[in-house]
């Protein structure tokens, strides 16, 4: 049985769904306020696809190209940023230049690996874990970093938070107008913004990026305070 959802609830489902990808921003900010232009660009991208996928599955309709194919741009952007995750934990995490480099490899694998069937989670699990292996192999070779408790330990709590309602999430005919798939999206936003930062000594506060996100988009003056 599939529940029929009135234009209401749907237009409901599409803000949650949607907008709830603002929890990303300071995410994607700090990746430039630390010079990772790569993953700052590519960040916004997966913002953009993920809003425009929700937005047609939620109302049902079609803009530009169909709701499947916004769906596999989402799920490219989702590998890629679990990706550039485990990246991070490595020792190369705070050398800039580096793991851009292997961010670029890591979306070409992705890409590639995608177009073999989008549907297959097979072509999900593969790039993750041909990364996943990379990590492992890096720290064995090159050791631990290390890493900053505070950063780390709010971006666990708030990362398993989300696993959470993304798996209960995972059964449509139980997530009323998506509702646990919306709380993945705000809690996953966050531990990225503290999971990112778990090697560095000096925090950036969300209000530090906050104020660095308005100066980039024009809206505040570049002037010291």
């Amino acid at each position: 049985m599939v529940y029929e959802y009135s234009f209401i609830e749907r237009v409901l489902m599409a803000i949650t769904t949607g907008l709830s990808n603002v929890s990303t921003v300071p995410g994607l900010f700090l990746m430039k306020y630390h010079g990772r232009i790569f993953s700052y660009y590519f960040s916004i991208f997966g913002i953009f696809v993920s809003f425009m996928y929700h937005l047609c599955e939620s109302l049902d309709i079609v803009i530009f190209i169909p709701q499947l194919k916004w769906h596999e741009l989402d799920n490219i952007a989702a590998i890629y940023c679990m990706n550039s995750l485990m990246l991070s934990f490595t020792k190369i995490g705070l050398n800039i230049d580096e793991i851009e480099r292997i961010n670029y490899l890591s979306c070409f694998l992705i890409l590639v690996i995608q177009k073999r069937g989008p549907w297959d989670l097979t072509n999900t699990i593969l790039p993750i874990a041909i990364c996943a292996i990379y990590v492992i192999y890096h720290l064995i070779r090159y050791g631990l970093p290390k890493y900053y408790r505070t950063q780390l330990i709010k971006g666990a709590v708030f990362f398993g938070i989300g696993l959470i309602m993304f798996i209960r999430g995972l059964d449509d005919l139980n997530d009323y107008i998506r509702i646990y798939h919306t709380l993945w999206h705000l809690f996953i936003g966050v531990a990225f913004f503290y999971l990112w930062q778990a090697q560095y000594k000096d925090f950036v506060s969300f209000s530090k990026i906050y104020k660095f996100g308005l100066k980039e988009m024009g809206l505040a003056s570049n002037k010291n305070n």
